[in-house]
């Protein structure tokens, strides 16, 4: 599916360009709620191409960079909250290594193609949360200064936008994790 998922992925990223200059609002509730369903088929590549060209020209990124970095810690909440609510060992078991890989490697493919393709309370929990996240970064114009894994180290992308880019950064998080555990749960 990856030469396909690479073909719609640059349609996609053309139009999202186009959006960008209508609404960065809506361009990042698309790319939060969205990113997950586009690595499955492999189309995230090409979109994210589109921004870190841009943020190459800027040195800071306000839309996708501030939206995937949320991954990690929005994953984790709704990991926890499967290891919380779930009752099947074999589910505890993949929330919990799927935690790790998340938290350590920035790694989210086993939790999503162990768990939240199987579960489809847990994709949405995790979509929404990070459109949450990413709509209320867009909207406090939170920016993104450097590259990161998803892990937990991906906080220090919004250190150099000094104390209030990072302490917007963390309210933005927060709340797309808090959106993500209450859906599950």
């Amino acid at each position: 599916f990856t030469p396909l998922g690479t073909l719609f992925g640059n349609l996609i990223s053309q139009f999202l360009s186009w959006l960008n200059s209508i609404s960065v609002i809506l361009v990042n509730a698309i790319i939060g709620f969205s990113w997950l369903l586009l690595i499955i088929p492999g189309m995230h590549a090409p979109v994210a191409m589109l921004f870190i060209s841009n943020f190459f020209v800027t040195g800071v990124d306000y839309n996708l960079l501030p939206c995937i970095m949320t991954v990690g810690w929005i994953a984790s909440a709704t990991n926890v909250a499967i290891l919380l609510k779930a009752k099947d060992k074999k589910d505890k078991e993949l929330a919990s290594s799927g935690l790790i890989s998340i938290l350590l490697g920035g790694v989210v493919e086993p939790s999503l193609y162990g768990l939240y393709i199987n579960d489809k309370t847990a994709l949405l929990a995790c979509c929404t949360g990070m459109c949450v996240s990413s709509v209320i970064m867009a909207i406090l114009k939170v920016g993104a200064y450097t590259f990161s894994g998803s892990n937990f180290m991906s906080f220090l992308v919004y250190l150099a936008g000094g104390a209030s880019n990072a302490l917007r950064a963390a309210i933005c998080i927060a709340a797309g994790m808090a959106v993500a555990f209450a859906i599950v749960m």
